[in-house]
């Protein structure tokens, strides 16, 4: 706990190679699965902010192919993994991933706005239009995602690509 601790404040001061390291020696000297799972997660948003996006891949294909872990830390992962793709110009694996998300990991609302949100700017960079029309209303139409913002922000994307004709981003 304590190395995690330090992870978390040298994050906040910018220290981000420090905080890695802590995250580091946290993962090596924790008995604790929580703890394990949110470190390896912090450390691997933090790799990849710091252009070594290989690394925190890695980091979270552990995450992701381990038994323990929740089912919470494994949405995260996928999100964090949509997103590294997503930074690499590959939208297309990225959708993939950001769908895993409110196919298996219904019950965690806020992920599921999230991933609907970004898998539909993800089918947009690819001129799927369309498709991005169908995941945006899906996001505007589902009654329990209506106090997330992504689901506000959807509506207008509706609008906004039946205007177009669903076919361009």
């Amino acid at each position: 706990k304590v190395y995690a601790g330090l992870g978390r404040i040298a994050e906040r001061r910018g220290e981000l190679s420090l905080a890695i390291g802590y995250y580091e020696k946290c993962q090596r000297t924790t008995a604790s699965p929580e703890l394990l799972g949110e470190t390896q997660l912090r450390r691997a948003h933090l790799l990849a902010e710091t252009a070594r996006a290989a690394e925190a891949q890695l980091v979270l294909n552990e995450i992701l192919e381990s038994k323990g872990g929740s089912s919470l830390l494994k949405a995260r992962a996928l999100f964090e993994t949509g997103e590294l793709l997503m930074k690499a110009g590959e939208p297309r694996k990225a959708a993939a991933y950001y769908e895993r998300i409110y196919v298996a990991y219904g019950k965690y609302l806020e992920w599921v706005a999230r991933a609907y949100w970004r898998r539909g700017q993800a089918l947009e960079e690819l001129s799927m239009g369309k498709e991005a029309l169908e995941v945006y209303g899906e996001l505007a139409g589902r009654d329990d995602l209506q106090g997330f913002d992504e689901a506000k922000m959807a509506v207008g994307k509706v609008k906004k690509l039946k205007g177009e004709g669903g076919n361009s981003s």
